[in-house]
């Protein structure tokens, strides 16, 4: 399949044609019977980020959403062609992410693209490139290499191909951070519970929040001292 690729953050205009591979293919598997995945191509909104620990530090990172680019589904025409597809996103601004935008030095496997296939009993299914498959027991999982993965979201705001979180942005989710960080701070919280990791994970994305948001208070919950770190770490 050839998927027309356009220059990131343009809303509007032409769509360039760039082919975009399916990349390669597994080895065949005894996966169980499961759920085959189409083709996707990814974007990014620009409301959709999430906080991540890097290298200690939780950082913002641009959050992806798979958008399925299976002949004759949604905007995609019976050919494959997800030209329409792709417009209606730009126009609404979303980012597309063309596969070229993962080198072979972002990978897991050391091969360039960020799309995946491997075929199951029931067909080929797709997953990114920091995913693989695993069988354990008769039962199959999807694992993903978080910090390599991390690490190409990063690269992406290095790269120019995402754009930076728009300050009002940044000030929104910093509001609803320090809601759910109010909450879970008038709680009794045993250490080691999901309910303190939840309120660690707050924490986390008000500091991340407030590092780059100008407008942010000194007093606020996550600039007082923080006490030795007891909950379990979210992932």
């Amino acid at each position: 399949m050839a998927v027309p690729a356009t220059s990131p953050g343009v809303a509007t205009g032409a769509v360039a044609s760039e082919a975009i591979s399916l990349g390669p293919v597994a080895p065949a598997l005894r996966l169980p019977d499961i759920e085959v995945q189409p083709p996707f191509i990814l974007f990014h909104h620009p409301s959709s980020w999430m906080v991540v620990e890097v290298d200690g530090e939780p950082r913002l990172l641009p959050q992806l959403s798979q958008v399925a680019a299976e002949p004759g589904i949604g905007m995609v025409d019976r050919h494959g062609d997800p030209s329409q597809m792709i417009g209606r996103k730009l126009q609404r601004g979303w980012t597309m992410i063309p596969e070229s935008a993962a080198t072979a030095a972002d990978t897991t496997d050391g091969r360039p693209g960020y799309l995946r296939r491997t075929q199951a009993r029931r067909g080929a299914t797709h997953h990114t490139a920091w995913s693989s498959w695993r069988v354990v027991a008769g039962r199959a999982s999807l694992v993903t290499d978080q910090p390599r993965y991390h690490a190409w979201l990063q690269a992406l705001l290095d790269r120019a191909i995402v754009a930076p979180p728009d300050p009002a942005i940044i000030e929104r989710k910093l509001d609803e951070g320090r809601v759910r960080l109010e909450r879970a701070s008038g709680r009794e919280l045993r250490p080691g519970s999901r309910a303190a990791a939840l309120a660690e994970a707050a924490r986390d994305t008000v500091e991340a929040l407030e590092a780059l948001s100008p407008a942010a208070s000194p007093e606020s919950p996550a600039a007082r001292p923080r006490k030795r770190r007891e909950a379990a770490s979210v992932e």
